[in-house]
């Protein structure tokens, strides 16, 4: 059985969007694959094709019982891709074998592999710096869109008058 990967979900809508291309690259690399993430994020990942599990980061967990629940579940590798401390101090404490991330806020310590962000780059691109692969442009079909929300969507947008073969941009 392949080793099995976790990966610590961005702790911001935007930002959990941006990882799509990361994980569904990772994920065709035929690794099992479980996403960490905060409550408000994890609905997302819910449905993620090929995604093993969700694992939800409890508000009122401490830092090191976080660690103690992941450490039992024979994680090989572990990416962290909030840039903050405390996502990669989760996977110290946790002791995964190989811990990735991007190298600010002093956590390079932390990390097995740190890898210094290119900021000429979007974050879907640094995250796939990550694994090896900065230089390709994610595209559309990069993104996950559950399809229950795609088919709302477009049936908010006929109900509107928008021409749906047409870009249409939306911004929150």
């Amino acid at each position: 059985m392949p080793s099995r990967v976790l990966v610590r979900a961005p702790n911001w809508l935007g930002d959990a969007v941006m990882c799509g291309p990361f994980l569904k690259e990772l994920l065709a690399r035929g690794r099992p694959v479980d996403v960490l993430a905060r409550p408000a994020v994890a609905g997302l990942f819910e449905g993620f094709p090929g995604l093993s599990e969700v694992l939800v980061l409890r508000p009122d967990e401490s830092l090191r019982s976080a660690a103690r629940r992941l450490a039992g579940r024979g994680y090989a590798a572990a990416y962290a891709l909030p840039p903050s401390f405390s996502a990669a101090a989760l996977h110290f404490l946790a002791r995964i074998p190989q811990r990735v991330g991007h190298a600010p806020d002093f956590r390079s310590f932390l990390l097995t592999r740190a890898v210094r962000p290119d900021e000429r780059f979007h974050y879907t691109r640094r995250y796939l710096q990550l694994l090896g692969d900065p230089g390709r442009e994610p595209g559309p079909g990069d993104f996950y869109v559950p399809t229950a929300d795609a088919a709302d969507a477009d049936a908010w947008i006929a109900a509107r008058g928008f021409d749906a073969r047409r870009t249409l941009i939306l911004a929150p």
